[in-house]
Parts: structure tokens; sequence; C-alpha cells
């Protein structure tokens, strides 16, 4: 099975500033500006998602 098909493609577009400052606190917590971002959408879903309920 291709893991690509696991995933849905999206494209974001941020100020080079909040890229640049997005990409510093990836590399502080060892991970990708793509890795840093899908977090940051995971724990927004998981507090809205309780909010909801």
């Amino acid at each position: 099975m291709n893991k690509l098909a696991e995933y849905k493609r999206i494209t974001i577009r941020l100020s080079t500033t909040l890229a640049d400052d997005l990409k510093v606190v990836a590399k502080q917590r060892g991970t990708t500006l793509t890795g840093i971002i899908r977090q940051i959408l995971f724990e927004w879903l998981e507090n809205h998602s309780k909010e909801e309920k």
C-alpha cells in the first residue's frame, strides 16, 4: 500500500516572518516546518473538539 495515499496535500501560504519563526521552533524540537504545522493543527483540533463535546 502506498503511504502517500493516506495523506491529503494542502498548500498553506505564510508570511516570510511566520515561516522563519516556525522553522526556528521546528529545529528546536527536532522536526520540520511541515511537522510543526501538522503538530499545531492536531493540537488545535484536539482542543477545539473538546469544546464542542
